[in-house]
């Protein structure tokens, strides 16, 4: 299940989105994306804050979905770091 702490829908999780969830902190049933349920289950509880806590400072794209670095770029990345140090 992919979780969407973006709660506020401007393309990134950060403290708007905590303020967000804190507001809405409590509701037990029928709660929505926009007022903090991030694992779409009705309830805005720990679970919650929890996918906000891994998602904080990341970046969203349409549909929720999180930019994450390829690992090929990383490899590059120390690839070149690696290489530039031995000249």
């Amino acid at each position: 299940t992919i979780f969407d702490a973006d709660f506020d829908g401007d393309h990134d999780v950060d403290g708007r989105d905590f303020l967000t969830w804190q507001r809405g902190f409590g509701i037990a049933s029928g709660a929505a994306l926009s007022e903090g349920d991030a694992n779409g289950n009705g309830a805005i509880d720990r679970l919650d804050l929890g996918a906000w806590r891994q998602q904080f400072g990341e970046t969203t794209m349409a549909g929720g979905a999180h930019s994450v670095p390829e690992l090929g770029s990383l490899a590059l990345v120390l690839f070149v770091i690696g290489f530039s140090a031995k000249c």
